[in-house]
């Protein structure tokens, strides 16, 4: 059986240890209730078109490696948490599970990002609702079962010799250490938490375009303005970390691997008196900085640099130890994560979804949001480390302040799958 070896998804795999896993929980909340035998015969349909994604992953004294895998992959009626990588996911890193009118897919962040996910949900949501609804409905990016599978669907970039730049600009921010908001006193570290927040697509693009923002920097700089006025006297910066999908600059945006990698940008005490739309125009002038083609391959270059001496380490227990370390520096240098998957619609499908909300969970990443398009609306899922809504509230009183709009959906306490390796 081919050892299929672990590169551009290191800091992803050579992070489990004691049943933690990075794990992403995307629930899609359909209009009618959930037919399990339609979502099992979708299942399958699309894994005879992804067969590569059958896979798992195995250990050795000296290093994790992945296996083919082709045992079903789990359909589960349940509410709760799945554990991937074991018997009850068949040994797979992504299951389905299903309740109520949601389907869940939990994947393991080494599988999939959200980029990379897209084809394979797009390709199961075209045969659950071929099955479910009978309507052969056209999704975007979807690859039907029998269609040829091109080779640069499951090849690691890492591997090949990446596309040639000019020489990159300047990083415009260099960073050191960001203000950590469970250590200001005003929350509790809990479990994960999460408050979904609707938000009507054309109003927010028209105040991005009103305030030179796009959806990143918009909510990126609201979080950031409620942050500094619970906290104007901190000197420490408040530290957005953006995750950008390097797919165009690697020319490989076919991949399913996990790529997505953060870039921080900084707001400090002297933006506090800018207007909002000068704010915007900060962020979104680093931002259009940090994912020109030469810094995106600059990075990129410099992480598979880093990867391949750490898989040179000796011993599987050090190359953890050096996943932990990692983990460790990249939550130490911001202060919160954004996610946002454009064009994340599933074309004729919306009309069947309610919700589609990625919930990400990330030991001591403290606070995520998670952005999301589907049927003309912004949905943002806000995961925060705490039971306190202090920093969601002022979040709130931002949008108010700007004019946005908004819906909350629902909140609650997290469910977090588990993972064990066998």
């Amino acid at each position: 059986m081919r050892k299929e070896k672990i590169l551009c998804t290191f800091p992803w795999y050579y992070t489990i240890s004691g049943g933690y896993c990075v794990t992403i929980r995307v629930e899609m909340k359909m209009r009618e209730p959930i037919d399990g035998d339609a979502l099992r015969k979708a299942v399958d349909t699309t894994m005879s078109r992804y067969p590569y994604l059958g896979k798992r992953l195995k250990s050795s004294l000296f290093r994790y490696y992945l296996v083919e895998n082709r045992e079903p992959v789990a359909v589960i009626e349940t509410d709760g948490p799945v554990t991937l990588g074991g018997r009850e996911a068949n040994g797979h890193q992504f299951a389905f599970s299903y309740w109520g009118n949601s389907i869940y897919l939990n994947q393991t962040h080494g599988i999939f990002d959200g980029r990379g996910s897209y084809p394979f949900t797009s390709t199961f949501l075209h045969y659950y609702c071929l099955y479910r609804y009978g309507e052969d409905i056209d999704v975007p990016n979807m690859n039907l079962a029998g269609t040829p599978i091109n080779p640069a669907e499951y090849a690691d970039p890492y591997r090949y010799p990446f596309p040639k730049s000019v020489a990159p600009l300047r990083n415009p921010d260099r960073l050191k250490c960001a203000l950590k908001l469970e250590r200001m006193g005003l929350v509790t570290p809990s479990q994960m938490h999460y408050c979904r927040i609707k938000i009507n697509e054309a109003e927010l693009m028209k105040l991005c375009k009103s305030s030179d923002a796009s959806p990143n920097t918009a909510l990126s700089v609201l979080v950031c303005r409620a942050v500094r006025k619970l906290h104007p006297d901190v000197k420490s910066p408040v530290v957005p970390s953006i995750f950008c999908d390097p797919r165009p600059a690697l020319k490989s945006k076919l991949s399913h691997h996990s790529l997505a990698g953060p870039f921080c940008l900084s707001y400090d005490n002297r933006m506090d008196k800018m207007e909002f739309s000068a704010q915007n125009t900060i962020f979104r002038g680093k931002l259009m900085v940090l994912s020109d083609d030469g810094i995106m391959l600059r990075k990129q270059c410099c992480m598979r640099r880093v990867y391949k001496s750490l898989s040179l380490l000796p011993l599987l227990c050090l190359k953890k130890l050096a996943g932990r370390i990692g983990r460790w520096l990249s939550f130490r240098t911001c202060t919160f994560f954004i996610s946002y998957a454009r064009n994340s619609s599933f074309g004729e499908c919306d009309r069947h979804l309610d919700v589609y909300s990625p919930l990400q969970y990330i030991q001591g990443s403290g606070l995520t949001l998670e952005i999301s398009t589907v049927d003309e609306c912004f949905m943002v899922t806000w995961l925060q480390e705490w039971k306190e809504k202090v920093y969601l509230e002022a979040f709130l009183r931002e949008c108010d302040s700007v004019g946005l709009g908004y819906e909350l959906i629902d909140d609650g306490l997290m469910v977090t799958d588990r993972y064990v390796l066998e």
